[in-house]
């Protein structure tokens, strides 16, 4: 059995995670997160991709070391999606966003 925690953006996911955790050292096989990070594009677009990856990559680096101290045994791992430019109707400026999924399981499951 697994979990699934879906939020629309990365900030909010403290509490989220560390249910995940719970639920995957209570003998669930695994738990996922999945969000997304959104930043607006000022003048160069490689600019803000490149910052971009880097606070998604800093935000689950946080939560992989926080997790590992708080449970040695468990295993995460992140993956960050392709970057897409979106703008919304209506409105002027222009976001680009990258989808980002977290697996939380066991050392020993993980292989």
């Amino acid at each position: 059995m697994a979990a699934i925690e879906v939020k629309p953006l990365m900030n909010h996911y403290h509490t989220d995670v560390e249910r995940l955790a719970r639920l995957v050292q209570r003998n669930l096989e695994f738990g996922v997160f999945a969000s997304c990070q959104v930043q607006q594009v000022k003048d160069k677009c490689k600019d803000v991709e490149d910052a971009l990856i880097g606070e998604a990559s800093s935000l689950c680096e946080g939560i992989k070391k926080h997790l590992n101290r708080v449970d040695g045994s468990l295993y995460v791992t992140w993956n960050l999606g392709n970057i897409e430019e979106l703008q919304l109707e209506g409105d002027e400026q222009t976001l680009v966003w990258c989808p980002i999924c977290l697996l939380i399981c066991h050392q020993k499951d993980f292989r």
